[in-house]
């Protein structure tokens, strides 16, 4: 659940505020779509639409997040090398704070974009 997950992470407190102002900005965007979800495991929560588009990561002072690759370029972060993990969330960023939400929604939404073209072109 995602107090579970949170509870773990009590200490990062910054982090935790940075998940807050990420998470109901992604609910704002998203929840309209039936088919999006947010998940928990142990070590992220993942969002999907069909399949997953985004797995995020609360660290100490950050949020890091693995997103499907849908070809966007940033200073945030960048594709993983072809052939180092093979995950199928390949863009890699951090959200270090709130002057980073815009762009990193941007990157959200391509992904989440992306996701959605793909499970409707099946």
């Amino acid at each position: 659940s995602e107090e579970e997950f949170l509870k773990k992470r009590m200490e990062y407190k910054e982090a935790i505020k940075l998940y807050w102002i990420l998470k109901s900005r992604m609910e704002a965007e998203f929840t309209s779509d039936p088919s999006y979800k947010q998940y928990f495991t142990n070590n992220y929560s993942a969002f999907s639409s069909g399949k997953n588009f985004a797995e995020l990561h609360v660290g100490r002072d950050r949020l890091t997040l693995n997103i499907k690759d849908s070809g966007e370029t940033s200073s945030l972060g960048g594709r993983l090398p072809d052939g180092s993990y093979n995950w199928p969330l390949m863009f890699h960023f951090s959200i270090l704070n709130e002057n980073q939400m815009d762009e990193a929604m941007r990157l959200i939404r391509s992904a989440y974009t992306f996701v959605k073209e793909k499970n409707e072109n099946k």
